[in-house]
């Protein structure tokens, strides 16, 4: 019997962790399903990784906050492979400073790409996967969704909801075999990174993109049917390493946070 073609849509696929997780599943032989703004940057992954890993890739340029967009979106995805098996909510944006000096504007273009887009794209193929009897959504989250950080207000406050979101999801989809994730890294060697935290200069302690794309491969091969609604991954003893600016590199460390 012909083995069942698994196909994944990821948002903010261009660039650093969603890049990374791209490379990943591509490297499992998983269709692809890109998801940006910039559709130039799409093309050029897709061109790579379906020469490299003979897969079938889908670039759709699009806003993942806008309810319409997105199901045109899954109306897309639909019409190409028939299914969707692996949803990864990877778009953010951050802007930091104190909430006193914070500007309304930032604050909503946060909640809307980091919370509301993970709302809108997993209510819209929950119907698919449930008629599939299978599933999975992988939310990338952060550290910043477990505890708060000072200048980071709707930074957090998107990141907890995230958290939030993805328990509730975990508990809804269960009896249809849907499984829901909440990956919490710490800081990641990324543009994003760079740009919002200018003091965390020893890259060499911090996790790497493809950390990230590696343990969300695996979350997706394990088949467990137990839901682990949030991990943390972090180096060891990053921030003390950081202050001491030691050079050596740790390897990653996974801690589960909940299971339901």
């Amino acid at each position: 019997m012909k083995s069942i073609q698994r196909v994944a849509i990821i948002t903010g696929i261009t660039k650093g962790i969603g890049k990374a997780i791209a490379e990943s599943l591509a490297a499992r032989g998983i269709y692809l399903v890109g998801v940006s703004r910039n559709e130039k940057d799409i093309a050029e992954l897709f061109d790579r990784l379906c020469s490299k890993h003979k897969i079938d890739c889908l670039a759709v340029q699009t806003d993942v906050s806008q309810n319409e967009l997105v199901n045109t979106l899954i109306t897309r995805t639909l019409e190409r492979f028939g299914r969707i098996d692996i949803l990864v909510n990877n778009a953010a944006v951050g802007t930091f400073g104190s909430i006193i000096d914070s500007k309304l504007d930032d604050w909503q273009k946060m909640i809307d790409i980091n919370l509301k887009s993970v709302y809108l794209c997993s209510k819209a193929v929950l119907p698919q996967m449930m008629r599939q009897k299978n599933g999975s959504i992988i939310n990338i989250s952060s550290v910043c969704g477990l505890r708060g950080y000072s200048k980071c207000g709707a930074y957090c406050a998107s990141k907890f909801g995230v958290n939030g979101l993805s328990e509730v999801l975990a508990l809804e989809a269960k009896p249809s075999n849907i499984r829901v994730f909440a990956v919490c890294p710490d800081v990641v060697d990324t543009t994003f990174a760079n740009n919002t935290n200018a003091s965390l200069t020893n890259k060499s302690n911090m996790l790497r993109p493809e950390d990230i794309g590696d343990r969300v491969g695996l979350l997706i091969d394990s088949g467990a049917k137990s839901q682990v609604c949030e991990i943390r991954l972090k180096p060891s003893n990053f921030f003390h390493r950081h202050l001491r600016r030691e050079n050596k590199k740790r390897k990653v460390e996974k801690r589960t946070i909940k299971y339901l």
